[in-house]
Parts: structure tokens; C-alpha cells; sequence
């Protein structure tokens, strides 16, 4: 049988352990660095999902398994992430920008990160068709 002081340790350090993996999940560029996926773990190696590739050194690549649909940079404030892009007309399905047609346009983002985890995030897009839809990235290896 448990005594109550082993149950209280026991207990202890799960509460210990699981803040400091909360800890860790703080959003900075380190966080940040590297490919995200759309599609969850299998979407890292998927020919079709979404990804974004954030740079340490503020630059990003964002794409569709190995077609490159935007580049740009990022930046950091105030805990949230503000995105410039430089979007293909093949981005939108080969449609293009309603108001651009066919020509590479800027796009300005600052998405609201819902939740912060280890190796996954949650946000809503704050403008555009996906204003308000909520998305997962999941840290590739």
C-alpha cells in the first residue's frame, strides 16, 4: 500500500514535470526555428500537406509538399508573430489574387496562437478566407 507522503511526492513531481514541458513551449525564434507541418507528424514527409519554414533568421518558406507557394520574413512582438509574405499567383489553386490576377502580391499576417505546445500550436489566421478558422502546425523532425 501507498503511504500519503509517497502519493504526495508522486504527485509533486508530475505537476513539476509538467509545467516545465509548458516551460518550454514558450514562443521565441528558437521555438520557432524549423519545418512545421499542416498535416500533423505524417504531413512532414507527405507530398500534399501545407508547411512553413521558419528561419533563425526571420525568413520563412511556406508551401505545399514541393511546390514553394510563399516566402517572406517574420518577426516577434509582444507574443505574437507578424508575417510578411510574398505570395504566387499558384497559391490560390492557379486562380491568383481576386484583385492581383495572376501576379505575385504581398500579404501581411499577424495569426492569433491559440495554444502554445512542445512540438505543436495552435492559431486562427486574422485575415483573408481562413479569418477565424483554426489550424495546427506540428513540429517536423
Amino acid at each position: 500500500m501507498i503511504n500519503h507522503k509517497t502519493l504526495v511526492f508522486v504527485i509533486l513531481l508530475s505537476l513539476q514535470s509538467a509545467t516545465a514541458t509548458a516551460a518550454d513551449a514558450a514562443l521565441s525564434a528558437t521555438y520557432l526555428a524549423g519545418k512545421w507541418s499542416e498535416g500533423g507528424k505524417e504531413g512532414c514527409n507527405s507530398e500534399r500537406a501545407s508547411y512553413v519554414i521558419f528561419d533563425d533568421k526571420r525568413t520563412l518558406v511556406a508551401g505545399n509538399g514541393e511546390v514553394i507557394s510563399a516566402v517572406g520574413f517574420w518577426e516577434l512582438g509582444d507574443d505574437q508573430v507578424t508575417v510578411h509574405l510574398l505570395v504566387s499567383p499558384s497559391a490560390a489553386g492557379g486562380g491568383g489574387h481576386p484583385f492581383y490576377q495572376q501576379r505575385y502580391y504581398y500579404q501581411y499576417m499577424s495569426p492569433q496562437i491559440i495554444s502554445l505546445q512542445p512540438d505543436s500550436f495552435e492559431f486562427t489566421h486574422d485575415t483573408g478566407a481562413a479569418a477565424g478558422k483554426t489550424k495546427t502546425l506540428t513540429r517536423c523532425p
